[in-house]
């Protein structure tokens, strides 16, 4: 989009640009939840299941995230 702008710098008369973006079906967690459903927490806490993240690591990752979430 920058490319086209800089491009576009000189010109008197644009005719619309639109951005089509296509969206792949939305991606669910366990088959059950939808991504956009749960709250960052959750999010994080899933992501960091998926990624074995160590139990006692997971707590204290997540307690942080907790403080600046509340901040």
């Amino acid at each position: 989009m920058a490319k086209i702008k800089k491009a576009l710098e000189g010109v008197h008369v644009i005719a619309g640009i639109s951005r089509n973006v296509e969206r792949k079906e939305r991606l669910k967690i366990d088959g059950q939840e939808e991504v956009e459903r749960l709250t960052p927490l959750e999010a994080l806490e899933k992501y960091f299941t998926a990624k074995q993240y160590d139990k006692s690591r997971q707590k204290e990752l997540v307690k942080y995230a907790s403080r600046l979430l509340e901040s």
